[in-house]
């Protein structure tokens, strides 16, 4: 599950993919507009979450990949 989605808080690409990241970047610097959206977004996005929030969904999170690996053990 990702908090980021693409192309609405930001861009994401695969972890240790450089060429992607790079692509990501890149379409950043050449689409100013969709630089200026995505950030606009993102503050909006990150203003509505409290510290309180962000915190349970993380506690959430690591408890649901523990029980997955239980399951998988």
């Amino acid at each position: 599950r990702n908090i980021i989605q693409h192309g609405v808080h930001g861009l994401l690409s695969a972890p240790r993919d450089a060429a992607g990241f790079a692509q990501a970047m890149e379409s950043l610097v050449r689409q100013q507009e969709l630089s200026r959206q995505i950030a606009l977004r993102a503050v909006g996005y990150a203003q509505e979450r409290s510290w309180d929030t962000i915190f349970d969904q993380l506690i959430s999170d690591y408890e649901q990949a523990m029980d997955r690996k239980k399951l998988a053990c």
